[in-house]
């Protein structure tokens, strides 16, 4: 189920504070996922250089919300790391990807902070791509 909630700021508010909406979306771009009961908001990373490690790159085909699911399964799951997984909204940093042939891109990440080299050995035992977020449009993995 998709719902699409207004760019109105209590209409923002509600949907934040109710973690059962399966997905809201303001303006194309999901900012809540959830499966039932369980929710999470959509994360926003500083871009000052700290390190974080993809786990997936979920591309929502026509930006209408359908990937919500695919986001909501990889954030509530407890990672083998024991860190905890987070989402952000396409292009949140210009050093991550917004789109693909149109369709928004929701990186599913780690956050390793300023700690780089756990981040690449986090990749090395799980997978994934690192990227250091920043405000320049590369997309540079220092692994």
């Amino acid at each position: 189920m998709t719902e699409t909630v207004s760019e109105t700021a209590s209409a923002s508010a509600s949907a934040a504070a109710a973690p059962s909406v399966a997905a809201a979306q303001l303006d194309g771009v999901i900012t809540v996922a959830g499966l039932g009961e369980a929710g999470e908001e959509a994360s926003y990373p500083a871009c000052d250089g700290r390190a974080i490690l993809i786990l997936d790159s979920v591309v929502d085909e026509g930006n209408n919300g359908a990937a919500m699911p695919d986001i909501a399964r990889q954030v509530l799951a407890a990672h083998p790391s024991g860190k905890p997984v987070h989402f952000t909204v396409p292009g949140a940093c210009p050093s991550l990807r917004a789109q693909v042939d149109g369709a928004n891109i929701y990186p599913i990440y780690i956050d390793y902070g300023s700690d780089v080299e756990a981040m690449c050995r986090a990749k090395a035992t799980y997978g994934g791509n690192g990227r250091i977020l920043g405000n320049v449009a590369e997309y540079i993995d220092p692994c």
